[in-house]
């Protein structure tokens, strides 16, 4: 990353010096963050992964729960405040870890951090890290106009949730992020999406349906 202001998103030192209360404020008891951690690991569950690089730590709801399910988690941020397993940078995960020592690779929230340029570079990285999967999750920069989701239940069948999302682009992304998906041309999903095949099958690119803001994304390394 680079110490310069740009128009949006903090700076490395920025990012690196956020105290840690931070990840325990008001925002993240909101209904919809919540879901979204919680899916993130039922997601990592679905998968199947014994052996788990984390990057960029936050509050540790996510590795603590795995830990304790019996994963093997290891996690890396830039941030000590965090008191992730690893101190560094995402970009070099080469200096830290040995190629594919992890079964999967998981980013959520974390790319749209840095400014686009590194984006190739670190999904490259993240390629090397992983000997099967990875799986990330980035914002959308969109006006959501409609949300509605509910949860059919039809004895014998499986459950199911059904979503309604309307949204409308927008100029503006949050003032912590660098970029967000649709945020310019070089982030649209499509560009994205090529940018990611270069070292992953991608296996699904969808919108979160409990919150809308946020996309999960699967993906399978290539031989």
């Amino acid at each position: 990353m680079t110490n310069n202001r740009s128009s949006k998103g903090r700076t490395e030192g920025e990012e690196a010096n956020l105290d840690r209360e931070l990840y325990f404020g008001d925002s993240y008891f909101a209904d919809t963050q919540l879901y979204s951690l919680s899916a993130q690991i039922a997601q990592i569950h679905k998968l199947g992964a014994q052996r788990i690089l984390e990057i960029g730590k936050g509050n540790g709801f996510v590795s603590d729960f795995l830990s304790k399910a019996g994963h093997d988690v290891t996690t890396i941020d830039i941030n000590p405040n965090l008191d992730p397993d690893v101190v560094g940078d995402i970009r070099k995960l080469n200096e830290h870890f040995s190629p594919g020592e992890f079964d999967l690779t998981v980013c959520a929230e974390v790319l749209e951090h840095m400014p686009f340029e590194y984006f190739e570079g670190t999904i490259e990285q993240i390629a090397l890290s992983t000997s099967n999967r990875a799986f990330i999750t980035i914002p959308r920069c969109q006006h959501i106009l409609l949300d509605f989701a509910c949860l059919i239940k039809i004895p014998k069948l499986r459950r199911k949730l059904r979503s309604l999302t309307l949204t409308l682009p927008k100029k503006d992304i949050w003032s912590g992020h660098h970029w967000e998906l649709d945020s310019d041309k070089k982030t649209k999903k499509r560009e994205i999406r090529k940018l990611l095949e270069k070292h992953f099958i991608v296996e699904s690119f969808e919108r979160f349906k409990l919150n809308p803001y946020h996309f999960f994304i699967v993906l399978k390394k290539r031989d």
